[in-house]
């Protein structure tokens, strides 16, 4: 895994961040070959980029590793489990991949492929389940997988964001009859709790808005 750094298109600046620049990697990590145990406080603020990575074909293919097929945000999953089931990591501190953005691009307009965080956030929830990594990650997944709605919800365009309440409102209610509900509850942030609720109480794009706007009238982030 190597460093990115962003180039913006219409500003002609570059743009380092923690996310790309691998600052949550110490001293400790560089010049040396580790396993994914040692990334454990800090796994969900690691990039999921794939363009940020080199692999070995031999262990995705040992591993099965694919990116889901059909859906948008393919490498939240993909990531997650390709590190996690690795035990032989190394980082190079040298920005090996520039990245432009621009207002065309695909990654740059939050529209209504994001609706894709629904499928992708419960098939990456069911990988940690099946791997057995559930109850080692479960605060940090429960609330990684609800800052995606929170996040979303508040970013999205008005035209999209009513489609977006439905499919988040029928989630929510599949979560809240599920066994992991008790986890949730325990381990949802306060602003996580309150999206949740705000979603699961209200019956209707409109009356969510009431509940879930600051007095500035903008959605609560």
């Amino acid at each position: 895994m190597f460093q990115i750094i962003k180039y913006n298109d219409k500003t002609k600046k570059f743009d380092k961040n923690d996310w790309f620049n691998l600052d949550k990697f110490d001293s400790s990590f560089e010049n040396c070959v580790f396993s994914s145990d040692r990334t454990k406080d800090f796994l969900f603020h690691i990039s999921i980029s794939a363009c940020q990575k080199i692999f070995k074909r031999s262990y995705l293919e040992s591993i099965n590793a694919k990116f889901p097929e059909g859906i948008f945000l393919e490498d939240n999953v993909f990531a997650y489990y390709v590190w996690l089931k690795a035990s032989r990591i190394s980082i190079v501190k040298n920005y090996l991949y520039y990245r432009r953005s621009h207002e065309n691009s695909i990654t740059f307009k939050c529209d209504k492929k994001f609706y894709d965080i629904i499928p992708s956030g419960k098939k990456l929830f069911k990988i940690f389940i099946d791997n057995g990594w559930y109850e080692i990650y479960k605060k940090e997944l429960i609330n990684y997988t609800i800052n995606a709605y929170r996040l979303t919800i508040n970013t999205l365009d008005d035209d999209l964001v009513e489609k977006f309440y439905e499919k988040s409102k029928i989630e929510f209610e599949n979560i809240s009859n599920s066994e992991y509900i008790v986890d949730f509850l325990k381990y949802m942030s306060t602003s996580n709790k309150k999206i949740l609720e705000n979603i699961l109480e209200s019956d209707n794009l409109e009356e969510f808005k009431k509940l879930n706007t600051n007095p500035k009238g903008r959605f609560k982030r």
